[in-house]
């Protein structure tokens, strides 16, 4: 999925796929994030760094997005009605678990961006900074759903838990840094009338 097409061509390209599919999706959940924070990076006179890093992320995810899809279009075939799942299908299996899982840990460090610009924001570009976590926070889930997928089909079996067992901290790590975020925008004036 090219992330230079229009949102109309991305979401029409969509459906008539695979590919693109879900991690490739969850990547540009990623970098859409990362785009607003970029647009909120102003208001909280955001170090270069920051700036940079994000800049980084988002160039890294589009480019996962392109990986994710290429790996998609290798591995559908092996899914032919009657053929079976040999080892020429592992080298593509990997790169099916492994790609997704970079995702997820991009989306997550975006939603760790999040996290650093939030305390500097005026309190009218929190709800923006939210959107942006929120769709951070999906990247990282999607795409550790999407790795997931795959992990069973891996035939050596150390290979399988250690994706597994990383794609567990990922998903932790997010769901945490997610409540932490939500959790801080709560206490401020307007969005106090969120919490219950």
């Amino acid at each position: 999925m090219s992330l230079s097409m229009s949102l109309k061509n991305m979401t029409d390209s969509l459906q008539s796929g695979p590919p693109p599919g879900g991690g490739s999706v969850a990547a540009v959940y990623g970098s859409l994030a990362i785009a607003l924070l970029q647009m909120l990076a102003p208001l909280a006179n955001a170090e270069p760094e920051l700036r940079v890093k994000a800049e980084r992320l988002k160039a890294e995810l589009h480019t996962l997005a392109a990986e994710d899809e290429a790996v998609l279009k290798e591995l559908l075939p092996f899914f032919s009605p009657g053929r079976p799942l040999g080892d020429e299908a592992q080298p593509v299996i990997r790169r099916a678990a492994q790609v997704p899982l970079a995702i997820a840990d991009a989306c997550l460090a975006a939603l760790r961006l999040c996290e650093a610009l939030a305390k500097h924001l005026p309190p009218h570009a929190l709800a923006d900074l939210a959107v942006a976590a929120g769709g951070a926070y999906s990247g990282v889930k999607g795409a550790a759903l999407i790795s997931l997928t795959n992990v069973p089909l891996l035939a050596e079996a150390a290979e399988r838990d250690e994706v597994a067992a990383r794609l567990r901290v990922l998903s932790k790590a997010a769901s945490a840094q997610q409540k932490k975020i939500n959790r801080f925008i709560e206490e401020q004036t307007p969005y106090r009338l969120l919490r219950s």
